[in-house]
């Protein structure tokens, strides 16, 4: 929701606001359908990057937010919830109030009405917007005073999937990782990349891990 120059940023988060907003129905006549802003205030602001000058001390970024009852997953405030995870059990957004804090637009699966290469919306036979996964930047949080940074977990966190395959079979490996709240909790990436089949092969290809001739897993 909203779109500021801003790509990355030190600041306090001074407070944060829910809204309750409406947009209209597919169907005339239907209840229009309600949903969920989330709008976090930042002052004494630093800028890291920007697509062009900014030269405010303050900064306010809105958010969309439906329950986990209602929302499909793969969304952007899944992807800044999970962020937050990383640093604390909780996502408890008072716990970040007065605190200052590195948020920066990176990279993670959404779920987005899917588009051909000119722009236009994709359709099925209906003609209804056809939806899927797709990567794209959205707002996630680095760092926070007091909490630590994201960098140092996932380092950590990189550790642990190494231990984790360290003498198993690969099926037995992502079998104990899905098994694991460490993993399943605000690690969609990594769950993503375990269904998908491909987690092996990126820590293979990142020099973390090894296959011998009878597929067991080792430390490399």
């Amino acid at each position: 929701v909203g779109q500021s120059p801003l790509r990355e940023f030190i600041a306090i988060l001074e407070s944060w606001e829910a809204e309750t907003r409406e947009v209209a129905a597919d169907n005339p006549g239907d209840t229009p359908r309600k949903y969920q802003v989330i709008t976090f205030n930042f002052k004494d602001l630093e800028v890291i990057e920007s697509t062009e000058p900014y030269a405010f001390p303050i900064a306010v970024l809105s958010i969309g937010y439906a329950p986990p009852t209602v929302s499909r997953g793969n969304t952007r405030w899944d992807a800044l919830a999970s962020s937050i995870r990383k640093l604390t059990p909780d996502p408890d957004l008072d716990l970040l109030v007065g605190k200052r804090q590195t948020w920066a637009m990176q990279p993670a699966t959404l779920r987005q009405a899917l588009t051909e290469e000119d722009g236009t919306p994709k359709l099925d036979g209906r003609l209804k917007a056809l939806w899927g996964d797709v990567e794209a930047d959205c707002w996630q949080v680095k760092e926070i005073e007091g909490l630590g940074s994201t960098e140092e977990s996932d380092a950590e966190f990189m550790d642990f999937l190494v231990d984790q395959a360290d003498g198993k079979l690969a099926k037995d490996w992502y079998e104990a990782l899905l098994g694991d709240r460490r993993v399943t909790q605000g690690r969609g990436d990594i769950v993503t990349a375990i269904t998908e089949r491909k987690l092996l092969d990126t820590l293979v290809t990142a020099g973390k891990l090894t296959q011998d001739a009878e597929g067991i897993l080792h430390k490399a």
